[in-house]
């Protein structure tokens, strides 16, 4: 939309229709399937095995996609000046960080836990203790720019000791959820009975670009040597 600044009185701005643009994505199905024996179910000593599988199938689809959303993140990021924590303080990245993603508001850093425990380990002892961050309803977020910092197993595995600043007013990333689905059916050859549960996702990332990189990620090496 735009924005009619500095109106002079009785004076009133052009009408103008919005642009809009699309993003597409085919949501394609992640899957799990667990048979119970007969005799597992009906074992009277043990809890219910479905019931188990079923919970552990929940956490199992939830690390699925933030391993998408992790790789979405690391395709064609901007890429910040590496930091050397062991002189400087991590909030010259984030000052670096915040300058690249210009007038799109930083809403978290993220990363995996060397990066972000190198992160606290530095705002700890650059400004004597945690004054760097605050710490609500079991969130801890970055002093100065009051955004949430979020630890990622996936970007651990992916991009160990990088750090990145994102902002979901580009947005940095987009999280297409579809249907799901679970079903529950017999295996009679095997005298067993098949649970099986279907999530219809998409990530898609690099929506809006500069210099052909996501304007919406910076990501950012830090050290300690």
């Amino acid at each position: 939309v735009t924005v009619s600044v500095d109106l002079d009185e009785l004076v009133g701005s052009e009408i103008k229709s919005p642009e809009f643009g699309s993003i597409t994505a085919d949501l394609k199905a992640d899957e799990v399937k667990i048979a119970f024996t007969d005799e597992a179910l009906s074992n009277s000593t043990l809890l219910n095995p479905m019931d188990l599988s079923i919970m552990n199938a929940s956490i199992g689809f939830s690390r699925a996609l933030d391993r998408k959303i992790a790789a979405a993140l690391d395709t064609t990021p901007q890429t910040g000046t590496p930091i050397n924590l062991k002189g400087k303080t991590f909030m010259e990245a984030a000052a670096e960080a915040a300058g690249k993603l210009g007038e799109y508001r930083m809403t978290a850093v993220v990363g995996g836990q060397s990066a972000i425990g190198r992160m606290m380990g530095n705002i700890a002892h650059m400004s004597d203790g945690m004054q760097g961050i605050s710490v609500r309803e079991g969130r801890t977020y970055l002093a100065g720019y009051d955004v949430p910092i979020i630890t990622s197993s996936s970007l651990e595995k992916q991009a160990p000791g990088y750090v990145y600043f994102v902002s979901n007013e580009v947005p940095a990333a987009y999280v297409f959820e579809g249907n799901y689905k679970t079903r529950v059916y017999d295996d009679h050859d095997h005298r067993a009975t098949v649970w099986q549960g279907d999530v219809w996702n998409a990530v898609v990332s690099n929506i809006r670009q500069v210099a052909n990189t996501n304007q919406g990620v910076v990501k950012t090496q830090l050290t300690y040597s």
